[in-house]
């Protein structure tokens, strides 16, 4: 998480330079961004919305929904149960085992992120981060 911070503290001082204007486009777009600074001191959750004045506030990075924490914690009980006592036998045998595959499916984590009336879950992109991260803590080919 450190080295996210250096990268993105360094992004930040390379905008501070920039005009105001490009740096209000900026904050519109990327809502933690919104108290970006001649110095760079600082992040917020809360989005100033130059055209009207109005503020919106959004939940900073570090906080997940009920829909995101639950999505997670499946996860990772499934890739401890059920993952996890097939890694050594799928490494060595260099090839997924199709069993797994079919259980991404069946767990809904391959379709995360697509609508329901799509026949997906309908989540966030969190969510589907969060899903490859907790995969990838037992076996990250199967992330992939």
């Amino acid at each position: 998480l450190s080295s996210i911070y250096v990268e993105i503290t360094t992004i930040f001082n390379m905008f501070c330079s920039a005009s105001s204007l490009a740096l209000a486009n900026l904050r519109r777009r990327v809502p933690s961004l919104a108290s970006i600074g001649g110095r760079c001191r600082s992040f917020s959750a809360t989005v100033h919305d130059h055209e009207d004045g109005n503020d919106k506030h959004n939940s900073p990075v570090t906080t997940f929904t009920e829909d995101e924490t639950m999505t997670r914690d499946a996860v990772r009980q499934w890739a401890q149960e059920s993952l996890l006592p097939r890694v050594r036998a799928m490494d060595n045998a260099a090839q997924l085992d199709p069993q797994v595959l079919q259980e991404l499916f069946d767990q809904g984590f391959m379709g995360l992120e697509i609508p329901e009336d799509h026949g997906g879950a309908g989540l966030s992109f969190t969510a589907a981060c969060l899903t490859v991260e907790e995969i990838s803590r037992v076996d990250p080919s199967v992330a992939i």
